[in-house]
């Protein structure tokens, strides 16, 4: 196997080279996975920008990791089809992406709190988190940053798939270390106008509603208050959400009494931070809910000691290391603030057990999470061949198909099976059919090709040359896969068997909802009630080997298809397993007269004339019209010239069933016969015992005896004298 090729998205590293207020905790999780992954020889890996980044981006990495990648940097429009998989930290991935059938898409998850906390968040967050809810699928896979965020993701978002969902906890920047030069924290303090005489407590986030600090500022104001404590401040780093700004001053009770012992320092540069955490007293993060909680793992990287909320992910990253309360305890966060600064040698404790908890989450560690992820899926997918589903559009609006056809692609969406194309090949629709198929072309769910054809089967034949399968299968646009494992299926049998091509059962639903199952059965090929086209999955170099479909059959070119592949000796394999529904009616239901000629002609062309069965035979034959067109003994002349093969033995007891009341499961219990077809003259009572079945006169008197034993049948005059044996032969049969 060749090494995966990863497009890595850059748009948050793009944001955060216009914008330093941006290069918040998502930009240093994008910038150190970037950073590992360019070190890991193990796949090959390119850069997805936006245009007007390219050049940007192009310098940075140049600058930032000593890496020219201006031969692996890509943009909407460009050819993908070297590229095996993409990865973005954050966001849903591109619809332009999504067009690439080969890419398998992995995107990392955070957290899902703006469909918590959607009243905390302006639309711009919710309408981003909206599309990356949007765009999660089956098919895709994800990193969740830490237990807690999986589990949320399960919970609250179903059409998220449990087992494509992989736990990458995160790391902290090697920004973060300990360090306690007193020269650069003067520098510091004074650069943020903390007092160079006051201790301090420091709390790193963006202002807003959910990191609790109206409650944590209470909190530290009453126990400075309570204690009477004059030589500590609260410094708080980080930008204001506008819905917030005012917000302390005005809900934090004596706020303005102690207002130059809360430092809103603002943004702080990314340089300066890990003095701040390295000479805070403690750390304070009592968020009300945390995807991972990356401030206080940065905190204990520094050897601070931290008090955390015990809620969501924080314990997953804290553990033992910290102080843990609840979120919404005024009293819990005062006991916090007083077990650290009245006991140093708790926050000396809390500090060695940070730096010892920080060490056990790297960037080698999560990096290797998702490189190893990526190959396992490509191995997977190289041995897992890619198949091709083929179906054939045109004017479906106008013809009331629209929920159809969207049946259809969804039911393609999602199979299992992890490595599909689906192909449309429209014939130039002009009601709207391409507009409807194009949203699901934006949706990377289809591949779409309109132009006008020659017909379905030329239709069809397109297809087979735009397909990169290595299997192909043709699914009409009013049926669907009933179940999602049909594809995985029908692939675990092929493989195994090593065939070519492989089919199954079908259940046909009927326009008043009836449904019945049609069991596939190639010993029915002759008689056209074999199986459903639908259900196969045919080797792609074989359908091209024989020239995909011959459309001089203008309406049964699939049967024509199934005949050669069967007389070419190519290996075929049955799947006992039922996965596609085939509406009756449309196309093949409107032209039966037509699917009669086109199958008995080709049956004879590449089958018949080897067997000795003349055209009309063959025409006789299918679906056993021959039963109503032929007389008996015209019948079993038919019969007689039929192989094993093709269903002899089977047409054998049609034919007794049809003509014989002795051959039958369901035989009247009275037999009626007539003088000159008008007069009764005799009623003849049945009554059966396992294989015997007795004949009486008058329900008294025994006439006749019929013995059933596999494939012969006795027949005795009056129960005991034998007057007729017959043999129903596997062979050509003779009576």
């Amino acid at each position: 196997m060749g090494k995966p090729t990863v497009l890595y998205d850059a748009k948050i590293l793009e944001n955060g080279l216009k914008n330093d207020a941006t290069r918040t905790g998502i930009f240093f999780v994008s910038y150190n996975i970037v950073k590992h992954i360019l070190l890991d020889n193990r796949i090959d890996l390119y850069i997805y920008c936006q245009k007007e980044a390219k050049e940007l981006t192009i310098r940075y990495f140049q600058q930032e990791f000593n890496h020219d990648i201006k031969s692996r940097i890509a943009t909407e429009g460009d050819d993908l089809s070297n590229i095996t998989t993409f990865l973005s930290t954050v966001f849903t991935t591109p619809e332009y992406i999504k067009r690439f059938p080969q890419i398998t898409c992995f995107t990392i998850i955070h957290d899902v709190i703006p469909l918590i906390f959607p009243h905390y968040f302006g639309s711009a967050i919710n309408s981003w988190f909206e599309e990356l809810v949007k765009g999660i699928n089956k098919n895709d896979f994800y990193f969740a940053v830490s237990k807690y965020t999986k589990q949320d993701f399960i919970k609250y978002i179903p059409a998220i798939d449990e087992q494509k969902i992989t736990v990458m906890p995160l790391a902290a920047d090697s920004r973060f270390y300990q360090t306690k030069d007193n020269i650069e924290l003067h520098n510091i303090k004074t650069k943020y106008k903390i007092p160079l005489n006051k201790k301090y407590i420091f709390s790193l986030c963006t202002l807003e509603e959910r990191k609790n600090l109206i409650r944590a500022v209470s909190a530290f104001i009453s126990f400075i208050e309570k204690n009477k404590i004059e030589d500590l401040v609260y410094v708080l780093g980080g930008g204001t959400w506008e819905v917030f700004v005012g917000r302390l001053e005005k809900e934090v009770p004596n706020y303005h009494k102690y207002a130059n012992r809360i430092i809103q320092a603002g943004y702080v540069a990314d340089k300066d931070l890990a003095v701040l955490f390295s000479n805070a007293e403690w750390f304070v993060y009592t968020s009300q809910y945390e995807g991972f909680g990356m401030p206080p793992l940065e905190a204990m990287q520094c050897g601070c000691p931290v008090v955390v909320s015990n809620n969501s992910s924080l314990p997953e990253v804290v553990e033992n290391a910290g102080i843990m309360i609840d979120y919404n305890s005024l009293s819990q966060h005062i006991e916090a603030y007083e077990s650290y600064y009245y006991n140093p040698e708790l926050r000396k404790l809390n500090s060695q057990e940070g730096l010892l908890r920080a060490r056990q989450f790297n960037w080698n560690k999560s990096t290797n999470i998702i490189v190893n992820k990526m190959i396992e899926i490509e191995q997977k997918k190289q041995k897992k061949p890619l198949i091709s589903i083929i179906t054939i559009t045109y004017n479906l609006i106008e013809k009331h198909r629209e929920s159809y056809i969207k049946q259809c692609i969804e039911s393609v969406h999602q199979q299992t099976y992890p490595n599909i194309e689906h192909i449309i090949i429209d014939g130039a629709s002009t009601d709207g059919t391409v507009k409807l198929l194009n949203e699901y072309v934006e949706k990377g769910w289809v591949t779409l090709y309109s132009e006008p054809d020659q017909g379905i089967y030329d239709a069809m034949n397109k297809g087979i040359a735009k397909a990169h399968g290595t299997y192909i299968n043709f699914l009409n646009s009013d049926d669907f896969f009933h179940n999602n494992q049909g594809i995985e299926f029908s692939m675990e049998y092929l493989m195994k068997c090593e065939a070519d091509y492989s089919f199954a059962d079908t259940l046909m639903l009927q326009e008043n909802g009836e449904k019945s199952l049609w069991k596939g059965d190639i010993s029915k090929l002759l008689i056209g009630t074999h199986y459903c086209h639908q259900t196969m999955l045919v080797k792609t170099e074989v359908l091209k080997s024989i020239n995909g479909f011959d459309t001089s059959y203008p309406v049964a070119a699939d049967s024509d298809l199934m005949i050669r592949l069967y007389a070419k000796k190519y290996k075929h394999t049955y799947v006992p397993f039922c996965f596609l529904t085939y509406r009756l009616g449309g196309f093949s239901g409107e032209n039966s007269t037509q699917i009669r000629i086109d199958h008995s002609t080709s049956f004879f062309n590449h089958i018949g004339t080897n067997i000795n069965l003349t055209p009309y035979d063959c025409f006789l034959l299918w679906q056993q019209h021959f039963f109503n067109e032929t007389l008996l003994d015209k019948q079993l002349n038919l019969i007689s010239k039929v192989p094993a093969e093709f269903g002899a033995e089977y047409l054998t007891n049609q034919l007794i069933e049809k003509t014989s009341p002795y051959g039958r499961i369901d035989i009247p219990h009275y037999l009626k016969f007539y003088l000159f077809g008008a007069i009764p003259a005799l009623i003849l009572h049945r009554k059966s015992r396992r294989n015997k079945t007795y004949y009486y006169l008058f329900n008294t008197i025994r006439v006749m005896k019929i013995v059933r034993h596999d494939n012969k049948r006795k027949f005795y005059l009056f129960g005991i004298l034998p007057i007729l044996k017959i043999k129903i032969n596997s062979k050509p049969t003779q009576i």
